[in-house]
């Protein structure tokens, strides 16, 4: 008998921080469950500035299975990858994951901007991302949302509880230190550990406090 493997959205926004996306991503694509992936239009415009990219990585072409799995490979080293990821169109609102009625276990967006957490929290649902995350709300599914914006102001900390009311976990990108980081990679995998957890998904990379 066949058995169907859950299913998770990852989506990607235009806010800075973009190494959190590209660790969850590493981590997501040697898991055994299926992840449909959303990049907004300037995700590929921030990962340009904050990270060197490969010579040949054209962020204006069309992003497919094999360019994520390119890129992970050339970050973090060739690994026996799942192959698990499927792309989603980010203006597509007609797509699955605009719909209640598609099967998916939980939702994180990574990095959330503060115009995508004002979009959701306002209820408006101009691309994907935004839709994928107003029917997690109204289905009742783990929504996750990774802002990094620092400080904030009284709006998005308005926009954050109206979100944290309706069912949402605001997950800030600021990792703890008890593991004793020697790396950005190590940073990024606190928060990455954490959204694991939040999504239900039991893949460890950092030690659980000791006390």
């Amino acid at each position: 008998m066949e058995t169907t493997r859950e299913r998770h959205i990852l989506a990607f926004s235009g806010g800075s921080g973009s190494g959190y996306a590209l660790r969850l991503l590493e981590h997501a694509s040697l898991m055994p469950h299926d992840f449909h992936l959303v990049f907004s239009d300037n995700f590929f415009r921030v990962l340009e500035k904050e990270f060197k990219l490969p010579a040949d990585f054209d962020q204006s072409a069309s992003i497919t299975v094999s360019k994520v799995h390119s890129l992970l490979n050339f970050l973090f080293g060739s690994k026996d990858r799942e192959n698990n990821f499927k792309i989603l169109p980010f203006r597509d609102i007609g797509s699955e994951a605009a719909s209640g009625s598609a099967s998916y276990k939980s939702m994180a967006i990574v990095p959330c901007s503060m115009k995508t957490l004002a979009s959701i929290s306002a209820g408006i649902t101009t691309n994907l991302i935004e839709r994928a995350a107003d029917v997690s709300l109204k289905e009742r599914r783990t929504l996750i949302l990774v802002p990094r914006e620092t400080p904030y102001s009284l709006i998005q900390i308005r926009n954050m509880e109206t979100l944290t009311l309706a069912g949402a976990t605001i997950m800030p990108a600021s990792p703890g230190f008890y593991h004793k980081p020697e790396s950005f990679n190590d940073l990024y995998d606190f928060i990455v550990d954490r959204i694991l957890q939040h999504m239900k998904l039991p893949y460890r990379k950092i030690t659980p406090w000791q006390g």
